[in-house]
């Protein structure tokens, strides 16, 4: 379904604070269908772990592993996704 039509489905990347502490921070993929935001992909890590490479590559595997073979996402991120 999600590549059917499309072999390079556009998938958002977020973080998102869980409270407002920050003590634990979201890191959440998405695609947008039919102008709805639809999750692949959730997963809470420490403040720690924000913008780590371990976070990033934890949602890189999963991603892999969820979307059909021969699908090339476009990732779209937030200023918030980056590495030194």
């Amino acid at each position: 379904m999600l590549c059917g039509a499309n072999p390079i489905p556009v998938v958002f990347v977020d973080w998102s604070g869980v409270r407002d502490q920050l003590r634990h921070l979201e890191l959440r993929s998405s695609v947008s269908v039919q102008d709805r935001s639809i999750a692949l992909y959730e997963c809470v890590f420490s403040f720690a772990e924000y913008n780590s490479p371990i976070s990033h590559n934890t949602l890189l595997r999963q991603l892999a592993s969820i979307l059909p073979s021969g699908c090339c996402p476009l990732i779209i991120t937030d200023a918030g996704y980056h590495s030194p």
